[in-house]
């Protein structure tokens, strides 16, 4: 993908987050067997979405991790730059100090459109739209394994 493993692992746990119930705490141990990670990565991730303010945790029974935020307010590109830090969407895509629309490099034009194609996504896409087409495509799933039995 175009992100790094860490910020994948944060997008997974704020859509896994984004599908309990709101103001459910879920236990780290709990989401890491969901979602097939390893736990201290994982909780390394979450903890740096909390500083964020991204997410909550609550120590004890009943304890864990839940969404801040409503999911509908969490952008993709929020939740990337909360792992990521800031993007530089100017770099030039050869990686040339001098590319700009005035001295463009070859791929200038179309890297321009394709990474303001990227950006508006990530700003226009939430957390709450992927955490409903993941149980789309979790219902899809299970449905063509149960017809191919």
């Amino acid at each position: 993908m175009i992100y790094t493993s860490t910020t994948e692992i944060a997008l997974r746990a704020l859509i896994y987050l984004a599908q309990q119930p709101p103001g459910a705490y879920s236990p780290i141990g709990q989401i890491a067997k969901q979602l097939g990670l390893r736990q201290p990565m994982l909780s390394k991730v979450l903890q740096r979405l909390g500083k964020l303010k991204l997410v909550n945790s609550q120590k004890g029974p009943g304890g864990g991790f839940a969404l801040s935020k409503h999911p509908k307010t969490i952008s993709l590109l929020t939740a990337i730059i909360a792992v990521e830090g800031n993007l530089d969407w100017d770099r030039c895509a050869l990686g040339l100090k001098m590319c700009s629309d005035d001295k463009p490099c070859p791929l200038h034009q179309n890297w321009k459109k394709v990474r303001e194609n990227i950006k508006k996504y990530l700003e226009t896409t939430t957390i709450y739209d992927l955490a409903g087409s993941q149980n789309l495509n979790d219902r899809e799933i299970i449905r063509s394994l149960r017809a191919s039995q």
